[in-house]
């Protein structure tokens, strides 16, 4: 028996049933599932595709990931002089 079911019949047994937990055991959230296209791209929409993750490497993950390293170096550097003197 699925959890919602389980937890409809809880409700039930219980006899107290609030409006918002019965219409969220109703509702069908079928609706938010993303539809994705699946097929060959046009040049256009690839060469924007290709822009679009070149400037996100670029200008968000390597600066966060240079940062990240040399931060994480100087800590170690730092703790190691804490901890050997």
């Amino acid at each position: 028996m699925a959890l919602k079911q389980q937890l409809m019949l809880s409700y039930h047994f219980v006899g107290i049933i609030p409006k918002r937990a019965y219409n969220f055991f109703k509702a069908d959230y079928s609706y938010r599932i993303p539809k994705f296209r699946i097929g060959p791209m046009d040049d256009n929409t690839r060469r924007r595709a290709e822009l679009r993750a070149f400037l996100l490497i670029t200008v968000i993950l390597f600066p966060v990931l240079a940062v990240a390293v040399v931060g994480g170096y100087g800590f170690l550097v730092w703790f190691l002089q804490v901890l050997t003197g």
